[in-house]
């Protein structure tokens, strides 16, 4: 299979990972903690690689990374405020629903405007291989090196959220 539908999988995979967390109250709070592990680490690997990668084939993109970039950061703060919270903290919800919504969108903004970039015979197969592997090692990296921050009791099946 070649690498860009693998970034388009990837993708989809999120979003329904952020369509299952934010489908009601209750899995709001029982995913949460999963949840903003997977997208704290999707965060820092496309910032890391797939944001670069974008800027190499296509510089006119700088703004739009830059929106994507600033909307992970919308996203972190959010996740910040809804874990700080809890389920029976205030606004717990509020911050847990503008996080899902947020990362939603951003996955939205990346499929139609950045991961194009990287579509087509400009940019060879084998780089794009490379992208793809890059992000998912620094994917790994990130949740390896903050396995001792994860919860020990996170929800049954929540290994596979965004796998």
């Amino acid at each position: 299979m070649n690498a860009f539908p693998q970034l388009i999988e990837e993708n989809d995979r999120l979003r329904a990972l952020i369509a299952r967390w934010r489908a009601t109250p209750q899995s709001v709070a029982e995913l949460l903690p999963a949840a903003a592990e997977v997208l704290r680490a999707t965060a820092a690997a496309k910032e890391q690689e797939l944001y670069p990668a974008v800027l190499r084939h296509d510089p006119r993109r700088a703004d739009r990374v830059d929106e994507a970039v600033r909307t992970n950061q919308q996203v972190e703060a959010f996740l910040s405020a809804a874990l700080q919270s809890g389920p029976e903290g205030r606004g717990f919800l509020d911050d847990a629903y503008e996080a899902a919504a947020a990362a939603d969108g951003l996955l939205l903004h990346e499929r139609r405007d950045l991961l194009p970039a990287l579509e087509g015979d400009d940019v060879p197969e084998t780089e794009l291989d490379r992208v793809v592997g890059r992000l998912r090692t620094a994917r790994s990296d990130y949740l390896n090196d903050h396995r001792a921050d994860r919860s020990h009791d996170a929800p049954a099946g929540s290994d596979d959220l965004g796998h």
